[in-house]
């Protein structure tokens, strides 16, 4: 009986001491946009003054692009540029982190992760030369203009190429709400009109 209690005792012992040592939650960072009041509000929604304007997320409802912190003139065209010209406009927020772009053909390649009213937005951009494309880049790029998404690793990735065909832009967004609809139409704005 007593090998029994002991057993037990150490048994719970080793639980706690593994859910100690479990592995913390993620830390992100969240996109604020100037003059937006949703992401302070305690449930992700716009406050009653800039709903009855018509805008959220200090983004008009008309042209889903806030006014331009960063003009395009003053980015390069290449990754960089790109994500210069998506942070400095309130697209974008966070580190950037490296991606394995070789798989895909690509030069370069991104993400940004981070929460927005309510949801985990992840914002990918990929680089291709399209002067030198190997294999994987023809194909991906191929199959991006033709069926808006192409296969890595057995997973179909939805996806969209700016309107030169030079960048790739992967979006997600975990959440529901309309300001993150309206920050999915101001990354897509951006992105698509960049240098093209």
């Amino acid at each position: 009986m007593l090998k029994k209690l002991l057993l037990l005792g150490a048994a719970a012992g080793l639980v706690l001491s593994l859910s100690a040592c479990g592995v913390q939650p993620e830390q992100l960072p969240t996109l604020s946009v100037p003059g937006e009041t949703a992401s302070s509000a305690p449930n992700g929604t716009a406050s009653s003054a800039s709903a009855a304007s018509g805008t959220e997320s200090g983004v008009s409802s008309e042209t889903a692009t806030p006014k331009p912190a960063v003009k395009m003139e003053d980015c390069e065209d290449n990754l960089d540029g790109l994500c210069k010209y998506l942070e400095g406009n309130y697209a974008v927020t966070g580190d950037r982190v490296e991606m394995s772009y070789k798989e895909i053909g690509a030069i370069g390649g991104y993400r940004y992760k981070f929460l927005y009213n309510g949801g985990t937005v992840q914002v990918e951009v990929y680089e291709f030369d399209l002067e030198n494309l190997d294999d994987k880049g023809r194909e991906c790029l191929d199959s991006v203009k033709k069926d808006g998404k192409f296969t890595v690793l057995d997973n179909e990735v939805p996806a969209q190429l700016n309107g030169d065909g030079k960048y790739m832009l992967i979006y997600t967004d975990s959440g529901k709400s309309d300001a993150g609809k309206t920050l999915r139409e101001t990354v897509t704005k951006l992105f698509t009109e960049f240098k093209a």
